[in-house]
């Protein structure tokens, strides 16, 4: 059951003039709630160096062409939030997507951007482009402004902070310890992953486990 926002804080309204307002709350207020899923985050890796070294007439194509082909692997109805200049937010209400899903996922957007990759100049090759995921799960609000989708809350903050981490490389998938609790799946003895556990400024500890040896 989706929970509605609450226009107070401590007691405080956040919208003073609401009762000159008739009562009624805000325009949006009756579209947002707070509801529960899973946030993916896929990265391209190496996209700032290719910014700094590609004729931006050049590099506009061919990030283009990366970003549709992450688009259109998209296997699971993930909703496509935002294109972040070198990532796409991808989310979904509800259950999460099973591990095996994920890598499914991963794998197959991987291959797909490696074989546009492959189609470019061998001198554009060269730079090393590849792929990240996040994978997350919480509560988050999802609304409109200006006939634009947007998220909001923690889980979506937590998520950005992750393609801030200490793992060594740049092409894993990384599953957080929140989507593995709630989609049942257990992975502390599995020989294909490892974990960690970063303190991030704001948000805290985060618990993740990622894969490296993946196609």
């Amino acid at each position: 059951m989706p929970a509605t926002l609450n226009f107070s804080i401590n007691g405080q309204k956040v919208f003073p003039n609401l009762d000159a307002l008739e009562g009624r709350a805000p325009s949006f207020a009756h579209e947002i709630s707070v509801q529960e899923g899973i946030i993916v985050l896929v990265d391209i890796s190496g996209f700032t160096k290719f910014v700094k070294q590609i004729d931006p007439h050049v590099g506009v194509h061919v990030i283009h062409e990366l970003l549709n082909t992450i688009i259109t692997q998209n296997e699971f109805e993930l909703h496509v939030n935002e294109i972040e200049g070198d990532a796409v937010l991808f989310y979904k209400i509800g259950q999460p997507l099973t591990m095996r899903q994920i890598i499914h996922q991963f794998e197959s957007m991987s291959a797909s951007f490696h074989e546009k990759l492959t189609s470019f100049n061998p001198v554009l090759r060269e730079h090393n482009l590849s792929l990240k995921m996040i994978v997350h799960y919480g509560a988050f609000s999802v609304y409109q402004i200006d006939g634009f989708t947007k998220l909001y809350g923690i889980p979506v903050i937590e998520a950005h902070r992750l393609l801030k981490n200490s793992i060594g490389g740049n092409h894993y998938l990384l599953v957080t310890q929140e989507y593995l609790k709630v989609a049942g799946e257990d992975l502390e003895d599995s020989p294909y992953t490892l974990q960690l556990c970063e303190i991030y400024e704001d948000v805290g500890a985060l618990c993740y486990h990622f894969l490296t040896r993946i196609k």
